[in-house]
């Protein structure tokens, strides 16, 4: 079980094969779990809404987490070529 500090509430629980998000709005608690089944798993297997889904696929891309899910691979490929893109916006700096 996986709780921010002040909180009581699980952001998310491994139940060993699997683990389960509650906080589903919480880039941190996401991120946590997606690092916690990469290490436990190689690759992750995302499952929920698709707006979950893209925020995972986010998340996974800007921290070098393997996303298992054959159909997210477009997303997934959008998101890794736009990155130098945003970075040198975001830094104003170019290569």
């Amino acid at each position: 079980m996986y709780c921010r500090k002040g909180t009581s509430v699980a952001d998310f629980i491994d139940y060993g094969k699997k683990i389960v998000v509650s906080e589903k709005t919480n880039d941190d608690s996401i991120l946590a779990a997606l690092q916690l089944a990469s290490q436990k798993w190689g690759a992750v297997q995302i499952n929920g809404s698709e707006e979950y889904k893209s925020l995972c696929v986010r998340l996974a891309v800007q921290h070098g987490v393997k996303v298992a899910n054959a159909e997210l691979k477009p997303e997934i490929e959008a998101l890794r070529k736009s990155a130098p893109e945003e970075q040198e916006k975001d830094t104003g700096w170019s290569r």
